[in-house]
């Protein structure tokens, strides 16, 4: 199997009107999203995507499945980090009939925890762990799949995977939007195969949300 994952493509966090907590994503975001599909496809990838449930997540998800037709599941355990306790004061997330009805690739009869997101601040540690068993799932079910989540949460996944075939990351290595990691496993061992791999988006378009990875020295960095 080939557990494949990725951070959500560029979202609109800089526009105006758009939700501080939940944005949806920009027209390039989009592109990436459907830039990473094409790719997972002419890997031969139609396999299930496990989502965090946030439109940026949920967005990528579409975007992929409508190249792969694959079936997205709601995966609560991929959200977005809380780096304070006040990082979703005020938010109220989605329910799961509501995501359903909002993006045509999602499962039926799937349900959310109430209060699937938090209201406590987190630290990277808490973020693996509440992903660990995610991670543990995906494997027991033995069938190639694409998870789509967040920074924080990516980076925690890639992590777990890692220890789970015995490596550690050097630090400081970059996770854009829609940085693609896989892992093969035969059920006995697991291999990296990629680690945010961007090859797939074009060099001047691969962003971390506002934030492009090279910018012009004529103009300032956002």
């Amino acid at each position: 199997m080939m557990i494949y994952c990725i951070r959500h493509a560029q979202a609109a966090f800089q526009q105006p009107n758009a939700s501080r907590w939940d944005p949806p994503l920009t027209g390039l975001g989009c592109r990436q999203a459907t830039w990473l599909g094409d790719r997972l496809k002419a890997s031969g990838f139609n396999g299930p995507i496990y989502c965090s449930p946030f439109h940026r997540a949920l967005q990528t998800a579409q975007c992929v499945a409508d190249v792969t037709g694959s079936t997205i599941y709601l995966a609560w355990r991929i959200r977005e980090i809380a780096m304070t306790a006040e990082s979703f004061s005020g938010f109220t997330g989605m329910t799961a009939e509501r995501c359903i009805a909002l993006y045509s690739s999602l499962a039926k009869h799937q349900e959310l925890p109430d209060l699937w997101w938090t209201e406590q601040a987190e630290t990277q540690e808490q973020v693996e762990a509440r992903c660990r068993p995610l991670a543990d799932e995906i494997l027991v079910k033995g069938e190639d799949c694409l998870v789509v989540g967040h920074g924080a949460s990516i980076t925690a996944f890639v992590s777990i995977m890692l220890q789970k075939s015995g490596y550690r990351l050097m630090d400081s290595v970059p996770c854009l939007n829609t940085s693609l990691s896989a892992f093969y496993s035969d059920g006995q061992r697991i291999e990296p195969q990629l680690i945010h791999d961007d090859t797939h988006v074009p060099l001047l378009e691969r962003t971390s949300n506002s934030r492009y990875l090279l910018t012009p020295i004529n103009e300032k960095p956002l």
